[in-house]
């Protein structure tokens, strides 16, 4: 899949439309989209326990990580490809 490809995919499934993905096998299978906006949930909470100053979030995707770390204080910086992830990461006040 090209970078363009996934941008165009990736942005379709943040803005709520259903997707799925095929494998070169002929596999399909959905894109979990809700797992990715959902807020930050134990386990991403006990990942992020580890960083302890300025965090950088490649591929941040929605931003729930980064706006975890924001949420605690910590300055972090939510960088990624697919404007509408963007857009929502800002809004999560990334």
């Amino acid at each position: 899949m090209t970078a363009v490809a996934a941008e165009s995919a990736f942005a379709h499934a943040f803005a709520s439309e259903r997707c799925r993905v095929v494998t070169v096998d002929g596999m399909a299978s959905r894109l979990p989209v809700e797992d990715w906006t959902r807020t930050a949930d134990a386990a991403d909470l006990a990942l992020l326990s580890y960083c302890a100053g300025p965090t950088v979030d490649l591929g941040c995707g929605p931003g729930r990580m980064t706006a975890a770390l924001a949420a605690r204080g910590l300055p972090s910086l939510g960088v990624d490809i697919v404007p509408e992830a963007v857009a929502q990461t800002e809004a999560r006040g990334g």
